[in-house]
């Protein structure tokens, strides 16, 4: 199969550290000593240094523009203040990042300091993606959430405040003892936040299923939020099995809307 040439690239970085694992999490985290997230950006930064002549060697085309970065976990707003800044300088030297590149790092609400917010407007990152999961309190707790609906609200406005305007919340549908009502309530705060885009978790077995547990009837005053939070489309191939075992990827396919108000 014939590649096509690209001129640009995406660079995905996985920080795999947690302050505690979720219940509903299968990724590749864990909770791990704080002496242990240098070791790991050493690393990476090694790598990065190493990726050009590697790619030389397996005549793999490597363009050095980049228009997007994406800093996904694990948590890595737990990385401390000048861990972020080697790793962005580490990338920037490797790559030439574009000026209007889209740059997004991963938060779990209540675990983004005042110094790692400052270090992450410094090393140039515009958009965050908060992991909210649910707007309700006990079931952000059941989950393993360490955060309250008001925690994420003020870290919204935090953010804002420091001119990182372009964010995004996770929510799952799905949650254990999670019922119509209450994902009709995430669904209005979601909207009430006022954030320019919403990324959907389900976890239900059939098309029909999620819609109903979703609560997403015509005439109820969540359809249409609910409708935007979650793209109909790819909404059949997103869910797992009702026993909830179906695999990693199925579970973690889900679609996005942007303008989800």
């Amino acid at each position: 199969m014939t590649v096509p040439p690209v001129d640009k690239l995406g660079l995905y970085v996985s920080i795999p550290f947690c302050r505690s694992k979720c219940t509903y999490c299968n990724f590749a985290s864990s909770v791990y000593p704080a002496s242990e997230h240098a070791h790991y950006v050493e690393r990476l930064i090694e790598d990065l240094r190493h990726v050009r002549p590697w790619a030389t060697e397996m005549s793999v085309q490597l363009p050095r523009a980049v228009d997007s970065i994406y800093i996904g976990g694990g948590t890595p707003s737990l990385l401390e203040p000048e861990l972020i800044q080697k790793l962005f300088q580490a990338m920037r030297a490797e790559f030439s990042v574009e000026k209007d590149a889209e740059i997004t790092v991963e938060c779990a609400p209540g675990q983004l300091s005042d110094a790692t917010l400052d270090a992450l407007v410094q090393a140039g990152v515009n958009r965050i993606s908060l992991g909210v999961q649910s707007f309700v309190d006990r079931e952000a707790r059941g989950s393993g959430r360490l955060h309250d609906r008001a925690t994420v609200l003020d870290d919204l406005r935090r953010l804002r405040a420091a001119g990182i305007v372009n964010l995004n919340i996770d929510l799952i549908a799905g949650l254990a003892g999670q019922t119509f009502a209450s994902w009709d309530e995430s669904l209005a705060v979601l909207i009430e936040t006022g954030v320019p885009h919403a990324f959907g978790v389900l976890t239900c077995d059939t098309l029909e299923q999620a819609i109903d547990r979703a609560g997403l009837k015509a005439g109820n005053k969540g359809f249409e939020a609910g409708l935007a939070a979650v793209e109909m489309a790819s909404l059949h191939d997103a869910i797992a099995g009702p026993d909830g075992g179906a695999s990693n990827e199925k579970r973690e396919r889900v679609a996005t809307t942007e303008g989800s108000r």
